[in-house]
């Protein structure tokens, strides 16, 4: 938290997002539009991507494969841990089939087209949605897509324009990409296609929207002064707060937002563009927890509501239910970014094969047991297990 391009206000900023989407998730009263929190990372996202991979170019050290590298080092470890442990953890009290299931998501969310694969056999948080293990993975999925294909257009555009037109270009390509993916997303949207939910082309306007931010900032004309700092910052978290009640609100479903998406998108440009690290909500130290531990709280909190929801016990006790899910979300958020995430961070003047070695390794270890679940239907691993682990392990063959 004391690296020099840290930004308290982004990190509270995440913080929010993730408190948002688990209560959405959650199904808590008030929050209806929790959802937009996956909306406020995807900006999130772009500021922070463009920033580096247009730093990079600028000082002519950019490179793609190390780019992948860095973001693969930050992801993967620390799913393909979530993906393990529900594995292991689904051997003792999944049946064969529901096994198999659970070994087709796990592939596909660790190949990163989960987004595609839920697509295609639910809507979001539909009765069906509640049996899908790794359902929230859809985002990382975009993501991940973005950070394959984002920088390869950032390179091209910069390579069209001399250095003193660089930035000019580069603003202009990205808001056109923008522009696009944005009609794409409301023809969709008012279609009643969920393809603007779950795919890159209909979400790449919220990431390009952060590097649109990022690339306006590189002209100080475009930047705030001094008091409107503190006023653009709080005016944004306050315009994201207002859209969360107004969508909840009017019940809009978040598999169907279209425009209303707009507003908690501008309401993060208002915070990015202002840049003001002191935001009296952002800097809230507790927030400021969250933020730091968000990834990690992220991927271990649907999980844990669809665990709970195979028991009667969020019937007959919603709200204990409910706090039990937050406080282990929070828990295993926390000990997933200890153990895993700065646990196996490597240095950066490690070369390159030795900084991959746990990303793959996590990968590989999480999706070889996915593999060998999904080619056996389950039942095999799962007797298996029953024989090598008797009295533990309680698959049905």
């Amino acid at each position: 938290m004391n690296a020099p391009d840290f930004r308290a206000d982004l990190n509270g900023l995440r913080g929010l997002s993730v408190a948002l989407v688990v209560a959405f998730h959650l199904q808590l009263k008030g929050a209806g539009g929790g959802f937009v929190g996956v909306d406020v990372f995807f900006v999130l996202s772009g500021y922070l991507m463009t920033r580096i991979v247009c730093q990079g170019l600028a000082a002519g050290s950019f490179s793609y494969g190390r780019f992948l590298l860095a973001r693969a080092a930050r992801i993967w470890p620390a799913l393909g841990a979530l993906v393990l442990g529900l594995l292991l953890a689904g051997l003792w009290v999944l049946p064969p089939f529901d096994l198999q299931i659970l070994g087709e998501q796990s592939v596909r969310a660790l190949l990163f087209i989960s987004n595609h694969y839920f697509l295609a056999r639910s809507g979001y948080i539909t009765h069906a949605g509640d049996t899908h293990w790794l359902l929230h993975t859809w985002s990382l999925a975009v993501e991940w897509q973005f950070y394959m294909l984002y920088p390869l257009l950032l390179m091209a555009l910069a390579r069209l324009a001399p250095a003193a037109r660089r930035d000019a270009l580069l603003l202009a390509g990205v808001t056109l990409v923008l522009l696009l993916s944005l009609g794409l997303s409301l023809v969709l949207g008012r279609n009643g296609s969920e393809q603007a939910f779950f795919l890159l082309p209909a979400r790449a306007w919220e990431l390009c929207a952060g590097g649109v931010v990022f690339l306006a900032g590189r002209w100080p004309q475009f930047n705030p002064r001094g008091a409107w700092r503190p006023v653009a910052s709080h005016a944004g978290v306050a315009l994201l707060l207002a859209s969360l009640l107004l969508l909840a609100f009017m019940r809009v479903r978040s598999a169907s937002a279209g425009p209303w998406l707009l507003l908690p998108v501008a309401a993060t440009l208002l915070v990015l563009w202002a840049d003001h690290p002191s935001n009296l909500l952002l800097r809230n130290p507790l927030l400021q927890r969250l933020g730091l531990w968000s990834y990690s709280i992220y991927l271990w909190h649907w999980p844990l509501i669809v665990g709970l929801r195979m028991t009667d016990f969020p019937l007959d006790h919603p709200v204990p239910a409910a706090a039990a899910v937050a406080v282990m979300s929070v828990v295993l958020g926390a000990l997933s970014h200890a153990l895993v995430e700065r646990g196996w961070r490597q240095p950066a003047g490690l070369p390159a094969w030795r900084r991959a070695r746990k990303p793959v390794f996590a990968l590989l270890a999480a999706g070889g047991l996915g593999a060998v679940v999904v080619s056996t239907g389950g039942a095999g691993i799962a007797r298996a297990c029953g024989q090598l682990l008797p009295g533990l392990c309680r698959g049905r063959a």
